[in-house]
Formats: C-alpha cells, sequence, structure tokens
C-alpha cells in the first residue's frame, strides 16, 4: 500500500516558498533592495520593463559576495545576518531569512554578477538561473557590489502570473516601493528607470540625518509636503523620534501621507499612527489624519520583526511606553510651530474706528463655575479701558482694525490683514481654560448622588475603566450589577444630564485597553462642552471686546486651530490681496 505522506521535491518546496516572499514585481524589488542595503551600499539604481515582468535590474556598490557565499545565495535559509535564534533579539538588517535570492531565482531567468574589494576586477563571480536550476557558473568583470537581473517572472507559475495586475499598476507600486525606500535611508542614492527612462534620482547630501531627510522628502513627495510639515526630534528612554509631521492645516481624509520607520525599516503600525494622532489633540478635525515621516530608533530587543512575512508589521516589547513617547514628541513639535509676526503694542485700538455706543457684551461661561470672558464697555468711550502699554506683543496678539459680523480683522507686521473667526477663536480660549481645570482634576461635588443605569456591556466598560474616571475627578461607585453612583464630577463638566455624559464616555472607552491614557477621550469631550458655550458667530464685537478675546486667544498654546482642528484664522499679505481685487 502507497503511503498518502510523501516528501515534496526542492523545486516544489522553493516555488511554494516564493509564493510566500513574492507576491509581484514590486515584492522582488523590495528584497532585492532590502539585500543592497544590508550589503551598505550607497548608490542604488532599479530598472524595470514592462510592469517588472519582462526586466527588473538592481545595480549597487555594496560589498559584494565572494564566489562561495554567491554560490549559497541560491540556497535556500541561507543568510549572512544571523546564525542563531537569539540573533532576532538584535537584528539590525533589513532581511534575515535567507529565502529572497532563492526564491525569485526559482520562478525566473535569473542572472547575478558580483564582486568583493578582495576580488580582482576580472575575478567576480557570474551566475545564470533558470527556474531554480543552475546552468551557469563562471567569473566576471564588475567593479565592487551586485547587480541581479530578473527576466521573465512567473514563466514557470501559470497561476501566479494568470493573476498578476496590469504593468501599469505594478510600474506604479515598484514607483511607491523605491519612494519608501529613499525615505527610510536618506543617506543612500536611488535611481529608478522604468522602460528606459529615469523616473526618480535622488542626490546625497552633506549634513545631519535631519537636514538629509528634509532635502528627501523635498524630493521624493514634494516641495508642498515639505514646507507643511514642522520638525520632530525627541529623545527619551533609549528611543529616539526624528523626522518632520504636517502642520495641523496640512491633513488628508486617509491615512496615505504617512511614513513610519522603525530602524529604517518601513513598516505599519495603527498603534503608533493613532498615537500621533492623538499628539494632536484636538487642533485636527475627527475625520482627518496628519501626515508625516517620522524615524523611530528602539533598542532591537523592544522590536519584533519576525511577526510577518514580508515584514510589513512589528511587535512592540513596551506599546505603551511607546504611545507615551509619540504623543509627547509630536506636542512638543507642535509647540515649537512659527507665530505669526505682529505689531508692537502702540496703538492696538485705533481712535478712528471708535464708535460711541457700545453694547455690553458677556461671553457666557459655558460649563466651568466661573466666568472665563467677561466683557463690559461703557458708554462714550474715547480710549480702551485695558492698560495695554504693559503688555508684550506677544501678549496682547495683533493691532485690531476692524469688527464686521462674526469676524475679527486684525493687521500682521509684513503688511495685509489677518481675518479671525471670533467663534472658532472663543472655542479655543474656552477649552483651553477647561483643559486647565479638568488637569488640575478639580473636582465638584453633586448635592444629590445620580445613579446611572446601564446595559451589561457598559457596566463591564464602567468597572475596567473605573480607577481611571475615578483619577480624573469623577466620584463613582458601584450600585448593584448594572447601577452606579455617582456623587463628584470634573469641575469642568456640565452637571446636565450627566447619565449621557457618562454613557458617552464609556462607548468612547470600550475602543481603549483599559491601560490607555484618558487625554484623547477627555479632550474630545471638552471640545464638544465648551463649542456649547461660544460666542454667536453672527455677532459683532466692539473694538475694545475684539482686543481682548483676541489677547485670550494669542495666550493659548494653539491659537491657530480650534478644538474641532478648524482653522481660527487666515493671514492675506499684500500681494495675495492684489491677487484677489
Amino acid at each position: 500500500m502507497n503511503p498518502k505522506i510523501h516528501l515534496l521535491s526542492s523545486d516544489v518546496i522553493n516555488k511554494i516558498a516564493a509564493g510566500e516572499v513574492i507576491e509581484n514585481p514590486s515584492s522582488v524589488v523590495k528584497e532585492l533592495v532590502e539585500n543592497s542595503l544590508d550589503a551598505g551600499a550607497t548608490e542604488i539604481t532599479v530598472e524595470v520593463k514592462g510592469g517588472g515582468r519582462q526586466l527588473i535590474r538592481i545595480t549597487d556598490n555594496g560589498c559584494g559576495m565572494n564566489d562561495q557565499d554567491a554560490l549559497l545565495s541560491l540556497e535556500r535559509h541561507a543568510t549572512s545576518k544571523i546564525q542563531e535564534i537569539d540573533d532576532l533579539n538584535s537584528l539590525n538588517t533589513m532581511g534575515f531569512r535567507g529565502e529572497a535570492i532563492a526564491s525569485v531565482a526559482s520562478i525566473s531567468k535569473f542572472t547575478l554578477i558580483t564582486r568583493t574589494e578582495e576580488v580582482p576586477v576580472d575575478q567576480g563571480t557570474l551566475l545564470i538561473v533558470d527556474g531554480g536550476k543552475l546552468i551557469k557558473h563562471a567569473t566576471a568583470a564588475r567593479s565592487p557590489g551586485t547587480t541581479i537581473e530578473v527576466k521573465s517572472l512567473f514563466f514557470n507559475i501559470p497561476v501566479r502570473k494568470k493573476f498578476q495586475k496590469s504593468p501599469a499598476h505594478d510600474s506604479s507600486e515598484i514607483f511607491k516601493i523605491i519612494c519608501v525606500m529613499a525615505l527610510g535611508h536618506p543617506h543612500v542614492k536611488f535611481q529608478l528607470i522604468r522602460d528606459g527612462k529615469s523616473l526618480l534620482q535622488t542626490q546625497l547630501l552633506e549634513g545631519s540625518f535631519q537636514d538629509q531627510l528634509k532635502d528627501r522628502i523635498g524630493s521624493v513627495l514634494s516641495e508642498e509636503f515639505l514646507e507643511s510639515c514642522l520638525p520632530v526630534d525627541w529623545e527619551e528612554a533609549g528611543i529616539q523620534v526624528r523626522g518632520f509631521v504636517g502642520n495641523p492645516s496640512y491633513t488628508r481624509h486617509n491615512r496615505l501621507g504617512q511614513y513610519l520607520f522603525i530602524n529604517r525599516r518601513a513598516v505599519v503600525s495603527p498603534i503608533i499612527s493613532r498615537a500621533v494622532r492623538e499628539g494632536f489633540g484636538t487642533t485636527i478635525p475627527p475625520q482627518r489624519f496628519p501626515v508625516f515621516v517620522l524615524h523611530w530608533e528602539l533598542p532591537q530587543f523592544d522590536v519584533d520583526v519576525n511577526v510577518h512575512p514580508q515584514k510589513k508589521e512589528v511587535r512592540l516589547r513596551d506599546e505603551e511606553e511607546v504611545i507615551r513617547i509619540i504623543r509627547k514628541a509630536i506636542s512638543q513639535s507642535l509647540r515649537k510651530k512659527e507665530e505669526p509676526k505682529i505689531l508692537s503694542p502702540k496703538p492696538y485700538v485705533s481712535p478712528n474706528f471708535f464708535q460711541k455706543e457700545y453694547t455690553s457684551v458677556e461671553i457666557p461661561p459655558a460649563t466651568v463655575q466661573e466666568p472665563v470672558v467677561t466683557y463690559t464697555v461703557k458708554e462714550e468711550i474715547v480710549h480702551p479701558e485695558f492698560d495695554f502699554t504693559e503688555l508684550t506683543p506677544k501678549q496682547l496678539g495683533p493691532r485690531i482694525l476692524n469688527t464686521i459680523s462674526g469676524f475679527i480683522l486684525a493687521e500682521p507686521e509684513e503688511g495685509g490683514i489677518i481675518i479671525i473667526d471670533q467663534k472658532r477663536a472663543h472655542h479655543r480660549v474656552l477649552f483651553e481654560k477647561m483643559k486647565a481645570h479638568s488637569e488640575a482634576q478639580a473636582v465638584q461635588t453633586l448635592s444629590l448622588p445620580i445613579q446611572i443605569d446601564l446595559t451589561q456591556v457598559e457596566a463591564d466598560a464602567m468597572r475596567e475603566h473605573l480607577l481611571l474616571l475615578e483619577s480624573l475627578g469623577f466620584g463613582i461607585r458601584e450600585f448593584g450589577k448594572q447601577a452606579y453612583m455617582v456623587d463628584a464630577i470634573p469641575q469642568s463638566f456640565s452637571n446636565n444630564d450627566i447619565q449621557t455624559m457618562i454613557k458617552n464616555i464609556m462607548e468612547d472607552l470600550r475602543e481603549y485597553p483599559a491601560a490607555t491614557e484618558y487625554v484623547a477621550i477627555r479632550e474630545r469631550h471638552l471640545a464638544s462642552i465648551a463649542s456649547r458655550g461660544t460666542i454667536s458667530s453672527s455677532a459683532r464685537l466692539s473694538l475694545t471686546e475684539a482686543q481682548e478675546l483676541v489677547r485670550q486667544l494669542w495666550d493659548c498654546k494653539d491659537f491657530g486651530q480650534c478644538p474641532q482642528g478648524k482653522k481660527i484664522w487666515v493671514c492675506l499679505n499684500n500681494e495675495k490681496i492684489r491677487e484677489l481685487v
């Protein structure tokens, strides 16, 4: 009786392995370019024809291979990058499995020419492989480095070839791969040639890593992308974060503008992407995503790269620490962004714009106990009742020219006009004052405790996050299986409809693990509460009221965006105004 179980042939094994590593031509480019980077190449040229199915040629100036190593590279699981399993804990190379060359050679017509510096010029190694079978092994001349040619990709796997997309799509994917590689290695010169035409050619720039990355972003992504970004440079607890992040007004409706590198390896990490988003706080709208090019340098033992066949994903040993540091790095970067230039403090309110009668306006304090912004204006005012001479320009804000319904008009130093949305400005002022109350954990005790009845799911979420809520100023105790008693809330929160507020918070917390910091959720609710107390978008403020509101706005940590991420003001210089007239 013949056995049903049998060993697969090496040819079948190689093709199965190739299917795990090589999905399409861009997979070939990625694997071979990573080998070039691991070989220490500073110049890498990629040539493709027919979307990569006709030809892929990778040429580098790396260390090259001697004859013996070149032959071993055709064997599966042959690698120079690890020797023992513990080496995975200190891996500092792009690849390590030793499958790329063997896999590619098994499904293509493959040529390799390589030489090390120790070998004479004409004694390099030439290998020609056809569908995994070595058909030629000879000497060849070339400069130190390696050239690999891949022709007729998938010629011996008709099923895989049948499901490939168009050459145009494959060319686009290869372009994306090289762009990502170029951003991940700004010290390496890349060139991409498609069907005889150069699509991308980067240059090498002397200077710091930040200078090199800045130049690379401008050449690979666009100058517009670069001009809309702020530098990030932060180091803490052995973790270094460098790169650039888009300012709050430069966002996208998806995550396509996010480039993340951990120890130079391009990865996708929803955890870090979310932490970057939370680092922006309330400066960007909920449905928008920040753009960034960020390089993380972590100790090798803190990162596990052996969780995906193509190394697209990583596992972090201490996710909470990483989240905390990235939030801090982003928030610090946003605080350093350039502030608009403003005029000297005299005179800030021009007598030419004074009216004889003003209506007293009291801007409501929303949900805080003490008024946040109150204006009292007397009749027949000739001069403002505020002593502006003791304030610096930064404290006072730009010179107020006039007000119209819903807007404040001010003058920047370089000429032109600043148009300020008064409702959004007031929203920012209220939000930051409420946030300060919340961070101070100011508590208001309820005269009568309120019982909250929850569903089983809501009760479980409440129980899971109870200590976190108590640390923020909520006085909550269990009162039965699915009920809780609330006898205190943060001072900044309204005591109206507490049950709805608590349930909304529970809905938000269900998306987060119990250990997650409350920062993002707290700010979302504070922003919503503050929006209910803002002045009308149709009201017209007096000049004195406008100056006081702008003064408080300019004293905020972020006076560029309201808590919903919308622009508070725009600045039109004289040139822009001429274009509009």
